[in-house]
């Protein structure tokens, strides 16, 4: 699984995937969606902001988060021909 950098609770911090190396010459993203799931989700747990996608990345913008936790997020695109996919990150939320 991959790691995203840490995320101090307070910042909002942009995260994303290059999916280029994967994406074969005539592909392209046609659709991304980010997932977070949590148990029980709080005010004070990680929260998504926004997205956006362009041909070849994604990226999400997130808020808040408790210290000391580490939640999974997930991007899941579709192509233009019409392959479908998931990357899974980690984001350790630190005080920094």
């Amino acid at each position: 699984m991959l790691k995203f950098p840490d995320k101090d609770p307070d910042a909002t911090i942009d995260y994303g995937f290059d999916w280029s190396a994967w994406l074969s010459d005539d592909d392209t993203i046609s659709s991304s969606t980010w997932l977070l799931i949590m148990d029980d989700p709080t005010d004070d747990d990680l929260q998504l902001n926004l997205e956006s996608f362009d041909s070849l990345k994604t990226k999400v913008w997130f808020d808040k988060g408790v210290t000391n936790m580490r939640y999974k997020v997930t991007n899941r695109i579709t192509t233009s021909q019409g392959r479908k996919t998931d990357k899974t990150a980690t984001i350790y939320i630190a005080e920094q």
